[in-house]
């Protein structure tokens, strides 16, 4: 199973080519062999030296590279153009073409984004006749903002330092299985003409996942000495990352229900469009 290369900025790094597989040694550790075909996307922290030829050959094997720094900010990505046009591009924006298509796709996210709230609702809240009440009549955009208020307001700059790595980490994993299933993560209908616009629907669809990860992470008396207004430290970036990747088990399958709920109802409006234009026709 591939699995995600991260290089974060802490010991200084040298990264060089072996045969298929990339040979990484940090100052003193021993050096590590990572073959390329274990790998399915590289994410960057922060200063790390990364030679150009080493993300050429990446990009030769179809291995998109993420980059941001220790706040979550200034994100960029490095993708390979040999996958050429992706299965469902030219596809996607017949979301677009009718309000009925529209309202088809903002049912989708409104669907899993209530789901994922309700998640998050069931490990925050303490009464379950609460939560019972929420379950039954749903939530609010309003009283969902209210209930993490607290949390956000407890926390200050670090639950706004570690939502953004978090938001970071979800959009690179995002992206990364939008291309794998055949969507292009640029054509988006909520972020509508913006970059990586449909990543950017499914992280706001996951965002509850997003704030969970967060207070999770800062409930750690610990995680607090190895992050400040500016950004996390090394260590501070492993924790996040680690409890990124213990709750991929849990969000897989998530994000693989989301795509295939785009992808059915591509295929079914389409259908539907075929056969309104034979009957025209006709």
């Amino acid at each position: 199973m591939k699995k995600t290369l991260y290089l974060a900025e802490g010991r200084p790094l040298k990264i060089t080519r072996d045969g298929p597989s990339l040979w990484i040694e940090a100052s003193g550790q021993a050096g590590k062999r990572v073959p390329l075909r274990m790998i399915e996307r590289v994410v960057v922290v922060g200063k790390v030296s990364l030679d150009s030829s080493i993300i050429t050959l990446l990009a030769s094997y179809d291995i998109p590279v993420f980059f941001f720094n220790k706040s979550g900010k200034e994100i960029a990505l490095t993708l390979s153009p040999g996958q050429g046009r992706l299965r469902y591009s030219h596809r996607q924006r017949i979301f677009l073409a009718s309000k009925e298509n529209l309202d088809r796709y903002i049912n989708i996210m409104r669907s899993w984004r209530r789901r994922l709230q309700l998640h998050l609702l069931k490990k925050l809240l303490k009464d379950p006749d609460k939560l019972r009440w929420y379950r039954l009549h749903g939530i609010k955009e309003q009283e969902y903002a209210e209930l993490l208020k607290p949390f956000i307001e407890r926390h200050g700059p670090r639950y706004r330092v570690v939502k953004e790595i978090v938001h970071c980490l979800f959009l690179e994993l995002l992206i990364t299985k939008l291309r794998s299933a055949g969507l292009e993560p640029d054509i988006g209908i909520i972020h509508y003409r913006q970059r990586m616009g449909l990543a950017l629907d499914l992280c706001y669809i996951m965002e509850p996942e997003q704030h969970l990860l967060t207070i999770q992470t800062l409930r750690t008396r610990q995680i607090h000495q190895l992050i400040d207004p500016k950004g996390v430290t090394h260590e501070g970036m492993k924790n996040i990352i680690q409890r990124f990747e213990n709750k991929l088990q849990y969000l897989l399958p998530v994000i693989n229900g989301i795509i295939e709920n785009i992808i059915e109802a591509i295929e079914e409006l389409e259908t539907k469009g075929c056969i309104r234009l034979k009957f025209r026709g006709r």
